[in-house]
């Protein structure tokens, strides 16, 4: 996690267990446009979907594994339930 002003950015490395796979992150800022893969050197290319403000679809190949940089407030909330 880095802090920055009014905000925490969170990095979180995802190995995919299907050609589609679903995350759930920590209580992102927006249910919308608050994560993206970051593409390391020789990562494959994933779609991401952020679907509501905890969870992220990601269609790739099986046994990719990615990096994930979303967006936070701060702190992050508890999680206590999508949308909440």
């Amino acid at each position: 996690m880095l802090p920055i002003k009014d905000a925490n950015l969170v990095a979180t490395i995802v190995k995919l267990t299907a050609n589609s796979d679903t995350v759930t992150l920590p209580r992102m800022s927006s249910t919308a446009n608050k994560v993206a893969q970051l593409r390391r050197i020789g990562d494959p290319a994933v779609t991401v979907t952020q679907s509501s403000i905890t969870a992220v679809t990601l269609a790739g190949v099986e046994g990719d594994e990615i990096l994930l940089v979303s967006l936070h407030k701060t702190p992050i909330p508890a999680p206590t339930g999508d949308g909440a």
